[in-house]
């Protein structure tokens, strides 16, 4: 039996490409997906909890604002930190503010509106933080072949959990009155936080080649050469939809069905997808297919959205955000990857990839920002001006893969002369 399980686990490490990752890549990943576990509940239940206590969609789209504003300049802070200590030890300060998060919960839930910016601050610290950690930490055990790979396997323990969690908390909390069933998942997203930085404690060290910040030398870098101004633009451009996105489809579902465990079960199948979206990227894509992938993404999602305008339903909605979270992956991971590609490719930038990777979040959360700050704006005295309003982020993707096209030609042509 030891033997069939031992074959077993070598056939699925060779047909799952695993031997191109370097060791200590399976300790990462158990991390990753502790903080995937009690991150969970608070991606998903605090909009519908503040949405439960204020009655006001705008709330929502106020505290992933000032997530946001935190969480891009914070990951630039994070990566100074590190050149001081290390990526891990930064790692470990992401969860310990998202342990914050949750103790700030469990002391003022009935005060819940007036203390929200606080812990907006700490959960966009909290993100920042360990996130950049994440970006570093995944370049250090894969190639930019394997990249793809590595992002793709992260992507299906990201799935795993959210295909669970959501639905096990949406039950959870619909079967206690009030506000008892959050309290009782926060407390538990409190206790495997606190499980989680045990077992960060086991990865493998990682360490900056330098103690001197390259912040400087980047800027001038960036400002200097358009193809880092081009990567930088696509990665804005990309997150104006991602933003909004990331809650949208819940708040609708929400506000017309108000049911915890119904979000939880949209929020299940959007898992499911994702870990179908997150294996077949890994299988279909590779370093000369990342922007074919993002165009038919765009046109698929596109088409989808106009469907919306002539049967909106909670079914519909339902629908929609599976099918997003199964083709986001192809949309969003390449910019990723070739934003790797341009730094690691430069002996100009390669030492400043920290830096890079602060300023990369920055753009993105400035992005984000944009996106809600657009829809908040714009009229939408109904659901069907967030259909409008997602119809044209969506059409904008198209710009978004245009950008990146040119950046791809861009890498590929400095590769080629490097390698003559």
């Amino acid at each position: 039996m030891k033997r069939q399980l031992q074959n077993l686990f070598s056939h699925a490490y060779t047909s799952m490409g695993l031997y191109r990752l370097a060791a200590g890549f399976g300790s990462f990943a158990l991390v990753h997906l502790g903080f995937n576990l009690f991150t969970n509940l608070q991606g998903v239940f605090i909009n519908t909890l503040l949405i439960r206590m204020t009655g006001d969609n705008d709330i929502v789209m106020l505290y992933n604002i000032i997530l946001w504003c935190f969480s891009g300049p914070m990951m630039l802070v994070a990566s100074q930190v590190a050149r001081r200590t290390s990526p891990t030890f930064v790692m470990r300060v992401g969860i310990i503010f998202h342990i914050m998060v949750y103790v700030l919960f469990l002391l003022t839930m009935d005060n819940l509106t007036r203390t929200m910016p606080l812990i907006a601050i700490c959960s966009g610290t909290g993100n920042g933080f360990y996130w950049f950690s994440y970006s570093f930490v995944i370049n250090v055990f894969s190639t930019d072949e394997s990249r793809d790979l590595a992002v793709s396997l992260m992507g299906i323990i990201g799935g795993c959990v959210s295909l669970t969690m959501p639905a096990i908390s949406g039950m959870v909390i619909s079967c206690f009155d009030g506000l008892t069933g959050y309290l009782v998942m926060f407390a538990f997203s409190l206790g495997m936080a606190l499980v989680t930085v045990a077992l960060s404690r086991r990865m493998k060290r990682t360490q900056l080649d330098a103690a001197e910040s390259q912040l400087g030398r980047l800027m001038r870098v960036i400002f200097s050469d358009k193809l880092y101004l081009l990567c930088l633009s696509g990665d804005f451009l990309k997150c104006l939809r991602e933003g909004i996105c990331s809650f949208l489809f819940n708040i609708l579902l929400f506000s017309a069905i108000t049911n915890e465990a119904v979000v939880g079960l949209n929020t299940l199948l959007a898992g499911l997808a994702s870990i179908i979206g997150a294996w077949a990227y890994g299988k279909l894509v590779s370093s000369r297919t990342r922007i074919r992938s993002m165009g038919i993404a765009t046109s698929v999602l596109l088409g989808l959205c106009l469907m919306l305008f002539f049967g909106l339903s909670p079914v519909t909605i339902i629908l929609y955000s599976t099918i997003n979270a199964a083709l986001g992956t192809f949309l969003m991971n390449p910019t990723f990857s070739l934003s790797y590609a341009l730094v690691l490719g430069d002996s100009k930038c390669r030492s400043a990839m920290p830096e890079f990777i602060g300023l990369r979040e920055c753009m993105i959360s400035f992005g984000r920002i944009c996106g809600v700050v657009f829809t908040l704006f714009m009229p939408h005295t109904s659901v069907m001006g967030y259909i409008i309003i997602i119809v044209f982020l969506t059409a904008m993707q198209y710009l978004t893969t245009f950008v990146m096209f040119i950046v791809k030609r861009g890498v590929d042509r400095r590769a080629m002369v490097k390698a003559s």
